[in-house]
Formats: structure tokens, sequence, C-alpha cells
């Protein structure tokens, strides 16, 4: 008797000693002294025992808190009012709790340090919050009850999973450090009209990087007001809450269990717009078809990596306007997807980014900046890009692969790129290299390079033929173009790189170097040379066929003649790197410009047969095709025309001379004066004329052909070409102080004076 005497007061003791009063279904209750409706009496849930760490983890997983509860000790029913100070604090292993709407009060610390917890509903019931609630919680999302008038201090610090919130009208007052070192925090919902004033600076400790959404017509207010400002990007939505409806019931659900925040099976513009991180929700998912609905998840501003990735299924999706950043292989493999809109916020565009779409069409818009690496690269279906006046950093892959593609446009405004006289390609002003072409694209004069993968899997390419103005031809620059058959590459190439020319179909190249360039033997890799013939400068054949790689073409021939296109004004100038021979040329004559009258403006135009290499020439004849023949000659002109080998840059006036172009001007075909810096294209010829003979071409310039009498008669006074001031020899070596026409010897070559 005694023992059990004993007993009972040590169990009285205990009881009286602890924090609660009883416990049901693992959550402990402390009574307290008030009612709750005339039927129950009022209860706190607490913590187990003595204080907040008498015990370890008393909750974890998830806590479902009732309405009501009945204590058996004393068979009364209770109604849950509040939550004590510090009744979950620690509780590590705490997940989520559901609270009743029958609480009205949580209490300071109730959940600090509970660093499991992700989710909790607080209902409108609750009116007060106490300092530090839900400090250092894992908590990602927020809504606060819509009775709330105070945000006590401390109350989410330390939350570093936290990435939105919803305060309510309701709210008048945020105290200190209320959302301080929410370093996740990236949209905060207010849906008060009038900004409520802050005087702590530590409130949102990263606003700077967190998207502020205000009430429809509040936004001005809100980027006047002191410390709201200094969000990132003030957003006005509408006020009211509208259910989404989903168009992909597969979409709506996967939305569901993630972002349903107030757990009603819906989701809200509210809860769309909180989500700033899609995570790999949707990462590799087949079944999904339509997510239009995309549009309304307005606090991303990132479409991050892979969320889309291999989504194979999906057709239709539109990219929320508040985007800046699309980024990694965001909808890599979405090869249903035949369309989508980039939103002009957009600045970004990361390395594969859109690899492998069924994209038919791309419109870059003008606040992009960066295109990475592959980023619309292995678009079968792709035809067009336009690409907008921003782009500053682009990569030469970001549009290879595609077979399709005849059309790119970049804006006229880019400062860095350009596409000019509608070629078709990317090209990089600061060297006129061009970065990226496609099916449709015609290489310009001028272009200094063809940059790595420039043309890589162009597939409908036939035909290439390279200006020469180009020096280098880079990195598997025409890599699997399996419809390319042909290529000509001038003298002024110095490099080929590995693979340029790997998986073709060549039948021939053409090349004008007088001395093959050294190459490695995988630029033509999978042997695509080997059943092609190569084509080679006259007198050169033998170093061919002993070249290394380029002795591996299945035959190699000689050019004996380089062809012509006389255009329909049945004039041209011309110049070729080897010596031509007119002579048995049936319907087209050449010409140099053998003297100049400054008192007649006439040029005088004499006819030649036989002319050495880069000669400038005037051609005259029917418009058509000619072949015209190589030849040697050690015979040198005394000619005004200057030949142009590469593309040359050239201005209106160098030194003493002044140049001049044919053109079709106000006086007919004719040379004119360059009106300003221009570049010659390789395979022309310039007039170079000394300035101090044109003061009588006011009216123009007369060309007068030596063989044509009456264009020839009255010149008399003739200035003959650059000679002046050279020494001259005849046959004999002997000085002559006087020229006529006939051959003579000057720097050790020959000159002919007609």
């Amino acid at each position: 008797m005694k023992k059990y005497i004993t007993s009972f007061v040590i169990m009285l003791c205990s009881i009286g000693m602890s924090a609660h009063d009883f416990e049901v279904n693992g959550i402990y209750y402390k009574k307290l002294n008030k009612f709750a409706d005339p039927n129950a009496y009022g209860v706190a849930v607490t913590y187990r025992g003595n204080a907040y760490n008498t015990y370890t983890d008393e909750y974890t997983g998830e806590v479902n808190i009732p309405s009501f509860v009945e204590c058996e000790s004393d068979n009364k029913t209770y109604k849950v009012l509040e939550i004590k100070d510090e009744a979950f604090r620690g509780c590590s292993g705490l997940t989520s709790v559901t609270i009743p709407n029958s609480v009205t009060t949580i209490g300071k610390c109730s959940f600090f340090l509970c660093s499991g917890l992700s989710s909790i509903n607080i209902p409108n019931s609750v009116t007060s919050i106490g300092a530090e609630a839900f400090g250092k919680t894992g908590l990602t999302s927020v809504t606060l009850p819509n009775n709330l008038v105070e945000i006590d201090h401390h109350m989410f610090c330390g939350c570093t999973s936290l990435t939105s919130v919803f305060i309510p009208s309701s709210v008048t007052t945020i105290s200190l450090g209320a959302f301080e070192d929410c370093t996740s925090l990236a949209a905060v919902f207010v849906e008060n009209v009038n900004p409520i004033s802050i005087f702590n600076s530590d409130v949102f400790s990263n606003k700077a990087n967190a998207i502020l959404f205000v009430p429809s017509g509040s936004e001005a207010a809100y980027q006047a007001a002191d410390y709201w400002k200094e969000f990132k990007k003030i957003v006005e939505i509408s006020q009211s809450s509208e259910t989404i409806s989903f168009a992909d019931a597969y979409v709506k659900a996967l939305c569901v269990q993630n972002w349903d925040f107030n757990g009603d099976g819906e989701i809200s513009d509210y809860e769309a717009a909180a989500v700033t991180d899609l995570g790999e929700v949707f990462k590799g998912n087949t079944t999904i078809t339509s997510f239009d609905e995309l549009q309304c998840f307005t606090g991303l501003t990132t479409i991050n990596t892979q969320a889309f990735n291999d989504c194979t299924n999906l057709t239709s999706i539109v990219i929320p306007a508040n985007v800046e950043t699309i980024d990694y292989m965001a909808f890599s493999g979405c090869s249903n997807i035949t369309s989508i809109v980039i939103p002009s916020n957009v600045t970004y565009i990361g390395d594969d980014a859109f690899r492998g779409t069924g994209l038919t069409s791309i419109d870059i818009p003008d606040n992009v900046t960066t295109m990475k690496s592959c980023c619309f690269a292995g678009c079968n279906n792709l035809v067009s890009a336009t690409i907008g006046s921003g782009v500053t950093s682009y990569d030469s892959s970001a549009l290879i692969d595609n077979p399709s593609l005849t059309s790119i446009v970049v804006s006229q405004e880019n400062q860095v790129y350009d596409s000019r006289n509608g070629c078709n390609a990317v090209i990089r002003k600061s060297d006129n290299v061009l970065l990226t072409g496609c099916n449709n694209t015609v290489i310009p004069n001028g272009i200094t390079g063809i940059f790595t993968y420039a043309f890589r899997g162009c597939i409908g390419i036939t035909s290439v033929t390279i200006p020469n103005s180009v020096i280098s031809i880079g990195v598997q620059a025409f890599y699997n173009c399996s419809g390319l058959t042909s290529v000509t590459i001038p003298n002024s190439v110095t490099s080929i790189g590995n693979y340029a020319f790997g998986k073709t179909s060549l039948n021939s190249m053409t090349v004008r170097w007088s001395t093959p360039i050294s190459i490695n033997s995988n630029v033509f890799s999978n042997n695509s040379n080997t059943n092609a013939t190569l084509y080679v400068p006259y007198g050169t054949l033998s170093a061919y066929e002993s070249a290394s790689v380029w002795s591996d073409f299945h035959d190699i021939v000689e050019l004996s003649s380089v062809s012509f296109t006389m255009n329909n004004l049945g004039m041209a100038t011309f110049s070729n790197s080897t010596g031509l021979d007119f002579t048995n040329v049936q319907g087209l004559k050449a010409y140099i410009a053998s003297g100049f009258s400054p008192s007649t403006g006439k040029l005088l135009l004499t006819r030649v047969d036989k002319v050495p290499a880069n000669e400038g020439l005037v051609l005259k004849g029917e418009a058509g095709d000619y072949e015209i023949p190589f030849t040697t000659t050690d015979m040198y002109y005394s000619n005004l025309l200057v030949g142009v080998p590469t593309a040359t840059t050239v201005s209106p006036t160098k030194g003493e001379y002044t140049n001049f172009i044919l053109a079709n001007g106000k006086y007919g075909v004719s040379f004119y004066t360059l009106s300003q810096e221009g570049i010659i294209s390789d395979g022309k010829a310039y007039l170079q004329l000394p300035t101090s003979m044109l003061s009588n071409l006011s009216k123009g310039m007369v060309m007068a052909f030596d063989d044509e009498q009456d264009e020839a008669t009255g010149i008399k006074d003739v200035e003959s070409g650059r000679m002046n001031g050279n020494r001259y020899y005849n046959l004999n070596g002997q000085r002559v102080d006087k020229i006529q026409r006939g051959v003579y010897i000057i720097n050790g070559k020959k000159i002919l004076i007609k």
C-alpha cells in the first residue's frame, strides 16, 4: 500500500512539472483557462515535457492537428485554439503540418529550427503569429492568413529555401528582419494597393534578386515607395485569384502535386506566379502534350536546365513574359514542338537550349545578347532564322546541323554581326569572318574566313566558290554537307582546318595555289576526296602529284583555261592569277589602259592578246560565257589599270592618285571616281590616274578603244601609265631618253608601249 501511494505521488508531481496536460495520437496539449465555445474548453498544442528541449524530435514526419480533441482522463472535449511558444521548436524531422481553422494564435519560435519542414497550411482563422515562429525552417512557399495584421520580427529569418510569400491586404506592419537571410526568395506577392511603410533595411534582404507582384494599378505607387522600389522588378497582377484551366490533365496533375500550396486540388494564378524554379518536374516526360498555361507562371525568370528536356510528345508551350534566361538543354529533344515565341525579356539562350526540336522558324528578339553553343542545332525542320539587334555573343555552332535551313537574317541594327547583301549568313563585322551559313548562302566578297562549323550539316549545298578574300577555312566548316560535289578554293587561302570537307560527296575541287599548301589528311575524312578530280593551276601538275593528301585525289588535272561570264552591259574589268591568251577567244576583246589625255578627258584603251598574271583589263563583248586559255608570257604593259588578285579595300584617292571604277553611271558605261572607300572584288580591276591630270573631267571620261578608229581620233597628248620617272632600255640594253611604240626593258621586265 505504501508503495502504491508513493507511485501515485510521483505521478502527480511529474504531471504538475510538465508543460503538457495530456497527449492524443502523438500530439501534446496544454489546457487553457478559457472556454472555446459553450460546449468545449480550449487547448493549445505544445511540446512534450518541461521545456521544448526536454525531448528530441517528439514530432516527426507529417502532423495533422485536429480541430477538437478528447481527453480520456477527464472525458472532456477540447477545441484547439493555439500553438504554444516553441511547441515544435527544433523538431528537425518534422516535414509538414496541417493546422485546423480553429487555431487563432501561433506562438513565438513555435516552429523555429524545424529544418525539415517544407510545407505548412496556415488557415485564415489565425490572427496572430509570434516572432521567429518559422525561422530557419525548410519552407519553400508561404501564404499568410488574410486576418493577420502584423508580420512580427524575424518571423521567417534564415529560411534559405523560401522562394515565394503571399502577404494579404490585412497586414499593416512588417517588422525587423521578417524575411532576413531568405536567400532564395524570388517572388513576393502583396495585396495592399498602398505600400506598407517599412522602416528597417533588412526586412527582405534578398529584394534585389526578387520580383514584387502588386495589385493592378499600383505599380507606380510601389515604384515611388521607399524600400519597395528596391526590388529587382515590380509587376502588376490581377487582384482576384483565378483557377487555371489546364488543357492537359497530366500537366495539371504534376502542377498540383508540386505547387498546390493551399491543398484545394487546383492551381491558381497566385500559386503559379509563386513558382520560381520548375526543377525536374517535367524533365523526360513523354506523356505531356500541351503546356500553354506555363505563361501564367509569371514568377519564372529562368527556364532552368533540362526543364523540358526530351518531352518528345510536347507540341505546344508558351514561355512566360518575365523569363530572361532559357538555360542549358531547357527544351532539347522536344521533337514535336514546331513553333515557339521567345519573350522580349529574354537575354540569354543557353547551350543546346532548343537542340533537336521540331521548330520550323526562329525569331530571336532584340533583347537577346547571348546565343550559346548548339542552342538551335539539329533542328531538322528549321527553315529560317532571324537574329535580333542585341546579340553580341554568338557561338558559331548555334545553328549547325540544320539540313533544311535556307534563310538567315541578322537585324540591320546589330552592331556586331550582319547578313550583308542578303547573303543568308551570320558574319562577324570586326574581322569579316563568316560564322554560320545555310543551304542558300552566297559567300560575299570581302569575307576573310569561313569559321569552325560554318556550314556543317547543310546537306542542300551542291557547289561552293570561295572568294579570293578568304584566308582560312575552319575545322568542320563543310563537314557532313552530303550534297556538296564541287568546291573552288582561291590562292588567298592559307589554312584548312581538320575535317573541313569530311563526309561530303566531292566530284571535283579546283584550287589556285601555285605551290600546294600543307593540310592534314583528315581534312577529307571518310575518303571524301578519293573519288574526286582535283583541278590545279597551269604548270603545277607535278607539284600536286607529289604533295601529301592532294595526291590522294582520284585524278589531278591541270587547268587550261578560266571561265568568264560577260554581263548584259557588254563591258567589265577583269584580272586573273594566271597569264591569259585572248587570241582565239571569239566575241571577247581585252584591253589595257595605255594612256590618258588630260585636255580631252579621253582614256586610251589598247587591245592586247596575251597578258601576264594579275594584269588589269577591260573586257568587251556580247553577254555570255567564255573560256579564256591560260598562257605564260614575259611581256608586261604600261597600264593604268590595277588588277585585283584578292579582294581589296580601295579609297577614293591614294597619295597623288585618284581611283576610278567601271560603272554604268550618268555618262553611260565608263570609269567614275569612288564616292567613298569600298571593296573591289577579286578578279576585277580599277583605274588609277594622277590627280593633277583631272581638271577637265567635269563632263565625264571618254573611253577610246584603239581598234575603233573613230573613238581614238584626237588623242595626241597622251600620258602613259605608271612608268614615269623610270629608266627605259631597248632590247640591246641601251638606255633611251625618248620612247615610242615598241618593246622596252624596265626594272628587268619587258614592257610593250603601244
